[in-house]
C-alpha cells in the first residue's frame, strides 16, 4: 500500500517530536547510573562539600529564609517540612523590583496548619528527629544552628540525609552566594541568576536615588523591649543606614549591650529606628512616655519626631536575607530621607501600612 502526502506529514511530525523528546532528555539529564540528574557539587556556608545524586523530591527547611530560597528556586512542591515561627510567612508573593513570581505564597502557613507540610518546630528549637520525621532527601540548615550544634550535621549524615548550610549574612554578596550555590546544587541556575540580576538592578536604582543624602548624619538602630534599650554591633537596618554615608551614633565593640536613655542623649543621633523584637509593644503609649520623660523627651530627634518604631511586619521586612530585603532596604531609606523623597511617614510603621510608603520605590524600578 502506498503512503499519501497526509501520512508523510504525520510521520514527519512524529519523527520531529521523537527527536525533540530525545533532545530534551539529553539536555536535561546525564547518561550515568544515577538516573540522569545533573546536580552539581557546591561548598556551603561552613565549608562543607555538598552534592546531590538526583533531583530532591522531599526538602525540609529549618529556617524561614531557607524556605523562601526553596520556593523561589522552583521547589515549592518538594517542600515537606518547615519551621513554624508565628507570622513569618505573612509576606507578599511579589517583591518590588523583582520581575518574576517568587512562588512564596502565604499558603505555606495553611499547608503547615493542614499537615501537608510538617512543622519541625521553631527555628531556634528544631531537632534532628523532628526534621528526619519528614523523610527528606535534602535539608537546609541555617549557619547559626550548624555552628552552634555541629553534631546535628553528623546525625543527618548517619541517616544518609544530605544537608546544605545557608549563610546567615545580610549583605547582598552573601545573599547572592546563597542563590548561586543553591541554584547550582538544584540545577536552577537560570532562576537564581534572574533573581540576582533583578535585585542588582533595583538596588542600584535605589542607592543612586539617595546618593550622598546620608553624609553627616548620625544614626542609631535601637531595640526597645522588656523595658530596656539594646544596641548591636551590626544589624541589616544599621548596615543599610551606614551604606548611605551616615555614621553610627552608638558604636560598640561587643555583639550587643544594653544602654540607658542618658547614653542615647549623649550620643544625640539625628535619626533613630526602634524595634521591639516583635514583642507587640503599644508604640503609641511608649512614645507618649518618651515625650514626657525628662531625658528621652529632651533628645532632639525625639522632640523633632525624627524617630521611627517598627511593628512586627515592618521589622520582619528588614530581616529576610533574601530578595525580600529589597523592600526592607527601601523602607529604611524612606525613613531616613522622607523629606528629600517627598514621602510623609508616621513615627509608627504598622503591619498594615509600612509597604504603602514604598510607592516611590515601585515607580523608580518600573
Amino acid at each position: 500500500m502506498g503512503i499519501n502526502s497526509t501520512q508523510l506529514i504525520a510521520i514527519g511530525v512524529v519523527a520531529v517530536l521523537v527527536v525533540a523528546g530525545a533532545a530534551f532528555i539529553l539536555v536535561n539529564h546525564n547518561d550515568d547510573d544515577d538516573g540522569g540528574w545533573d546536580g552539581k557539587t557546591v561548598i556551603d556556608a561552613i565549608g562543607n562539600e555538598v552534592s546531590l545524586k538526583e533531583a530532591p523530591n522531599r526538602i525540609a527547611s529549618t529556617t524561614v529564609t531557607a524556605t523562601e530560597y526553596i520556593c523561589q528556586l522552583g521547589y515549592r512542591n518538594a517542600l515537606v517540612g518547615a519551621t513554624v515561627n508565628a507570622g513569618v510567612y505573612d509576606v507578599d508573593n511579589e517583591v518590588i523590583g523583582i520581575d518574576m513570581d517568587l512562588d512564596y505564597p502565604k499558603t505555606i502557613k495553611e499547608d503547615l496548619e493542614s499537615g501537608k507540610i510538617i512543622g519541625v518546630e521553631k527555628t531556634t528549637n528544631w531537632s534532628v528527629e523532628s526534621v528526619a520525621a519528614t523523610n527528606p532527601d535534602l535539608v537546609l540548615v541555617g549557619q547559626d544552628s550548624a555552628e552552634k550544634n555541629p553534631a546535628y550535621l553528623d546525625q543527618f549524615k548517619s541517616l544518609d540525609i544530605v544537608v546544605y548550610v545557608i549563610s546567615n549574612g545580610s549583605t547582598w554578596d552573601e545573599i547572592f552566594t546563597n542563590y548561586r550555590n543553591l541554584g547550582k546544587l538544584l540545577s536552577a541556575e537560570d532562576r537564581a541568576n534572574k533573581i540576582i540580576e533583578d535585585i542588582d538592578r533595583a538596588d542600584d536604582l535605589l542607592m543612586d536615588a539617595v546618593s550622598g543624602m546620608g553624609t553627616g548624619l548620625k544614626v542609631a538602630k535601637i531595640c526597645y523591649c522588656y523595658g530596656k534599650y539594646y544596641v548591636y554591633d551590626t544589624t541589616p537596618i544599621l548596615e543599610t543606614m551606614l551604606s548611605t554615608g551616615a555614621t553610627n551614633a552608638i558604636p560598640i565593640d561587643v555583639n550587643y549591650t544594653t544602654i540607658t536613655p542618658e547614653n542615647i542623649a549623649q550620643a544625640d543621633p539625628d535619626i533613630i529606628i526602634f524595634d521591639d523584637m516583635s514583642t507587640g509593644l503599644d508604640w503609641a503609649d511608649v512614645i507618649a512616655d518618651w515625650k514626657a520623660d525628662p531625658v528621652m523627651g529632651n533628645i532632639d530627634c525625639i522632640k523633632n519626631d525624627s524617630f521611627y518604631c517598627f511593628e512586627a511586619g515592618a521589622f520582619r521586612s528588614t530581616n529576610y536575607n533574601t530578595a525580600h530585603y529589597l523592600e526592607g532596604e527601601a523602607l529604611v531609606l524612606t525613613l531616613m530621607f522622607n523629606e528629600q523623597l517627598d514621602v510623609d511617614v508616621p513615627n509608627i510603621l504598622t503591619d498594615g501600612n509600612w509597604k504603602s510608603y514604598l510607592a516611590w520605590f515601585e515607580e523608580l524600578v518600573e
